[in-house]
């Protein structure tokens, strides 16, 4: 079992966005994994929209005599979007 959650908390009224930041939180349990990448606020928000991005790595690892390592991991990018009017899409 593994899995990431991103957060955008945001402040507005219907002509802007005055204030917005992200989080992520992550939980697994091995031989799952989950590394957070970060969340950032892209370049192309304005005053109406911000858009973030959330950056995730799952994967599955085992248990060396060396230590654990991963076998395979993928990587997943989320996109938030949340505007003026209190509405947020995620893609």
């Amino acid at each position: 079992m593994a899995w990431a959650k991103a957060t955008v908390m945001w402040k507005y009224d219907l002509n802007q966005i005055w204030d917005s930041y992200g989080s992520q939180e992550k939980g697994f349990i091995f031989p799952n994994t989950v590394k957070l990448g970060g969340i950032a606020k892209q370049q192309t928000s304005v005053a109406s929209y911000h858009i973030y991005k959330s950056d995730t790595t799952l994967g599955a690892g085992t248990v060396t005599p060396w230590g654990a390592i991963n076998i395979y991991e993928v990587d997943f990018a989320d996109y938030i979007k949340v505007d003026k009017l209190g509405n947020h899409t995620i893609y």
